[in-house]
């Protein structure tokens, strides 16, 4: 009997036009969060199957996740928030179809593929149209010192809070489910990274770029959450320890 994949950070998607539209009228202040150091983890250490597509697809989880890492240790820093989210989303959005293609090269449900694919479309596209801004923009325009420190505080955050989710996914036999959880971890990144942008943006490409990365990403959660509901989770799984 496999087990069923709830996951209540969808219902977010469900307000995004309340975001959208509080993001718009106001820049809130948030916490300070200080920055916490990730611990590695080789997911391909993790009990995988005998299966070498089961193997392959977790020496590249492994991969990326250390990609993941070092995106958080060497965050651009301009002083120009659109220049860096373009920066860093862009780099987000690499990693995000190299999970997809991982799932394309070894996945064997055909809906998964389709989701890793259609992923890879609205990651390319997205990530095409931050680097003509960045073509067009090669000089940053910074902002006030003290304003910058509290967004790359808040990017920093989000992108380890990313991180620490997609290494706490639990290692199952399935590629298929693991791809979907793992992706949909991402796009969780990649919506709290939009929203920082908003915050802080002031260019009109990127703060858009923002807003179309917080819809869609968000519509693909909800599709990649559907996809673990209806095939579920195999019960041979391996949760990670914070000690981990």
């Amino acid at each position: 009997m496999k087990q069923m994949f709830l996951v209540n950070k969808t219902l977010a998607v469900l307000s995004l036009a309340a975001t959208l539209a509080l993001t718009s009228c106001s820049k809130i202040d948030s916490t300070d969060v200080a920055p916490g150091e990730e611990t590695e983890i080789d997911f391909s250490a993790r009990k995988s199957s005998d299966d070498p597509n089961d193997q392959a697809f977790d020496r590249e989880m492994t991969r990326i996740f250390r990609e993941m890492q070092r995106m958080v240790n060497d965050m651009p820093m301009t002083g120009d928030p659109d220049m860096d989210f373009a920066m860093m989303m862009s780099m987000h959005h690499q990693l995000g179809i190299d999970v997809g293609n991982a799932e394309l090269r070894y996945g064997k449900h055909p809906e998964g593929k389709e989701l890793a694919e259609e992923s890879n479309r609205g990651n390319a596209e997205s990530r095409e149209r931050l680097q003509s801004y960045l073509r067009q923009h090669p000089a940053p325009e910074r902002i006030d010192p003290n304003v910058y420190q509290q967004f790359m505080r808040e990017m920093r955050t989000a992108m380890q809070t990313m991180n620490r989710s997609f290494r706490r996914v639990p290692n199952t036999p399935d590629v298929d489910i693991d791809f979907a959880r793992k992706l949909l971890e991402h796009h969780e990144g990649a919506i709290d990274m939009a929203n920082i942008q908003l915050k802080y943006g002031n260019d009109r490409a990127p703060l858009d770029e923002g807003k179309i990365i917080i819809i869609s990403q968000g519509a693909e959660i909800i599709e990649l959450a559907e996809f673990v509901n209806e095939h579920g989770i195999p019960n041979t799984t391996e949760p990670l320890s914070d000690d981990e």
